[in-house]
C-alpha cells in the first residue's frame, strides 16, 4: 500500500509495468498480481488512492500517519455524536473505551492498513447523518457531505457494503427521507460508482472488477466468498467475537441487556446496527482459513479476524459504556471513579497484547521493521538492478526496488525460472539459512525443472542470500 500510494501521487496511477520476462506473471509480490501487461494491486485500491491523493496536497512525509490522523479525528467524531445521543459522561466514557480497545490500538499502529480508516470515515459519516436527521431542519449539504464520506469508506473497504448498506437503508427507511433529499443521497452514490468505474478500468482494465478473483473460488460467491461452514464461524466468533476480548465481551453483553431495558429513543436503531453487523460479518468471515501466522489455528492480535471484526468492536463500546454508568449509580458520588477504575485497568490489560505481546506486539513488530528493513538494504547492495529475488515470505523487504517471485500454488513460478536464467537475468534465492541437508533436497527438488541452488552469497541471523544457475 505504501509504494502503490507514493506511485499514485507521483504518476497518477496504481499500476507498475510487469517485468519483461518469461514467465513475467510470477514476479509479482504478494501484494501484487499481475492484469495484462502491469503489476496492480492484490487487495483493495482505496486507500492507495485516498492517502496518494493526500500525498499530492500535503508533504509525503505525513503518508506513514495518515491513519493515526484520521483515527483522531474518527474518535473526535464518535465522541460528538454520543455527546448529542446520550450525554457527555457517556462520551467520554465511549471514545476512552474505543481509543484504548486492543484491536483499534493496534490496527492504528499498523497504519497501512486499511480497517482503522475505514472505520473512522464511518465514524464521521455517522455524525453527519446524525446532524442532518436531528437537526432544527434538515440541511442538504449535510446529507450530500454524509453520503460522500460513506461512499469514501466503501471506496476504502468496498466490501463493508454487505452490512453498511443495509444500516443506511433502515436509517433512511425509518426516518422517512423524503424526495426532495434524494439528490443529495445520489451525489455520493454517484461519485462511489465514477470513481470505482474509472480507477478499476485504469487498473484491471474493466469497468467492473474485483482485485480478488472469485470465478477461482469454486462454491463460493459475492457474498460468501470462502463458502458457508457452520462450524468454522463458530469457531471465529468463539475465538475472536468473545473469549480473545473476554472482558470487553462480557461487559458488552450486560450492557445490551442494560440498553434494552433503558428508554433511550437510539435504542432501536443501535440493536438493529449492532444485529446485522454481528451476523453478516462472521457470516461473511467466518468460513475464511487464515494463514497469517506460521502457527496454524493461532489466536492472536495479528490475526486478519482482529482487523475484520473492528466494526463489531467499535459498535459495542457504547454497551460496555451502559455498564459503567448503570453500575456507577450504585456507587453514588463514586461513579465516575468507577468507570475510570474499569477503563485504565483495560487498557493495561490490552496494553499487554497490543505492545508486549512476542512476534505480533507493536514493540516486537518495531524491532522486525529495523532488522529487516537493514537485510532489504543488504539485498539491494548485494544484487544487481535487474536481478529477480525468488523468497518465501521476504518480498515486501526488497519490492519494488528489485523484482520478486513468491511461491504460488503450483510449480509454476519453478518452471518459469531457467526461462529467466537463459535471458541471462540473474536469479537469487532469500530464505532461512539452509542446513546442509535442507540444501540437498532443495538441490534434488529443483533439478527436475532445470536449475539448480549455486552458491551462498552471504547470509546472517535471519536469512541467507543464494545465487540460481542453470
Amino acid at each position: 500500500n505504501y509504494h502503490f500510494s507514493r506511485f499514485w501521487s507521483e504518476t497518477g496511477t496504481l499500476t507498475f509495468p510487469a517485468s519483461g520476462v518469461p514467465g513475467y506473471e510470477y514476479v509479482v509480490p504478494r501484494s501484487a498480481k499481475v492484469a495484462g501487461a502491469s503489476i496492480v494491486p492484490a487487495g483493495f485500491w482505496g486507500l492507495p488512492f485516498f492517502y496518494g491523493s493526500l500525498n499530492v496536497l500535503f508533504p509525503s512525509l505525513l503518508l506513514p500517519y495518515w491513519t493515526l490522523i484520521f483515527a483522531v479525528i474518527g474518535l473526535l467524531a464518535w465522541y460528538w455524536l454520543w455527546k448529542k445521543v446520550w450525554s457527555i459522561p457517556a462520551a467520554i466514557i465511549i471514545l476512552a473505551l474505543t481509543a484504548f480497545h486492543p484491536a483499534w490500538w493496534y490496527y492504528s499502529f499498523r497504519s497501512l492498513l486499511p480497517n482503522v480508516l475505514f472505520c473512522s470515515l464511518v465514524m464521521i459519516a455517522s455524525l453527519l447523518w446524525y446532524q442532518f436527521l436531528n437537526g432544527s431542519r434538515r440541511c442538504r449539504w449535510t446529507l450530500t457531505m454524509a453520503s460522500l464520506v460513506t461512499s469514501l469508506a466503501l471506496i476504502v473497504r468496498p466490501s463493508e457494503i454487505i452490512w453498511l448498506a443495509p444500516v443506511v437503508a433502515f436509517v433512511i427507511y425509518r426516518q422517512k427521507i423524503s424526495r426532495t433529499y434524494w439528490f443529495g443521497l445520489a451525489v455520493g452514490l454517484l461519485a462511489l460508482i465514477l470513481i470505482w468505474l474509472a480507477i478499476n478500468s485504469q487498473v484491471y482494465g474493466q469497468l467492473a472488477a474485483f482485485a480478488y478473483n472469485l470465478q477461482a473460488l469454486p462454491g463460493k460467491s459475492l457474498w460468501l466468498p470462502f463458502g458457508f461452514h457452520p462450524r468454522l464461524i463458530w469457531n471465529t466468533v468463539w475465538n475472536y467475537g468473545f473469549t480473545f476480548f473476554l472482558a470487553h465481551s462480557l461487559l458488552a453483553i450486560v450492557g445490551l441487556y442494560v440498553i434494552l431495558r433503558s428508554s433511550n429513543a437510539w435504542r432501536n436503531l443501535y440493536f438493529t446496527s449492532v444485529l446485522i453487523i454481528s451476523v453478516v460479518l462472521p457470516l461473511y468471515y467466518g468460513s475464511w482459513i487464515l494463514s497469517d501466522n506460521p502457527e496454524p489455528g493461532a489466536v492472536t492480535i495479528g490475526s486478519s479476524f482482529v482487523r475484520y471484526f473492528l466494526p463489531i468492536y467499535i459498535l459495542l463500546t457504547p454497551a460496555i459504556a451502559a455498564v459503567l454508568l448503570q453500575t456507577g449509580k450504585w456507587v453514588g458520588k463514586f461513579q465516575y471513579l468507577v468507570a475510570g477504575v474499569v477503563i485504565v485497568v483495560l487498557m493495561l490489560v490490552s496494553s499487554g497484547r497490543v505492545l508486549y505481546q512476542p512476534g505480533e506486539g507493536v514493540i516486537s513488530l518495531r524491532q522486525e521493521l529495523c532488522k529487516y528493513q537493514s537485510v532489504g538494504q543488504q539485498v539491494v547492495d548485494t544484487t544487481e538492478p535487474e536481478a529477480i529475488i525468488l523468497t518465501p515470505r521476504s518480498d515486501k523487504l526488497i519490492w519494488p526496488y528489485r523484482r520478486v517471485i513468491t511461491p504460488s500454488g503450483d510449480d509454476g513460478y519453478l518452471r518459469a525460472i531457467p526461462g529467466i536464467l537463459k535471458e541471462g537475468v540473474p536469479v537469487y534465492y532469500l530464505h532461512l539459512p539452509l542446513s546442509d541437508q535442507g540444501r540437498q533436497e532443495l538441490q534434488s527438488d529443483w533439478s527436475q525443472y532445470g536449475f539448480t541452488l549455486g552458491p551462498e552469497i552471504w547470509q546472517n541471523q535471519s536469512l541467507a542470500l543464494y545465487r540460481l544457475q542453470l
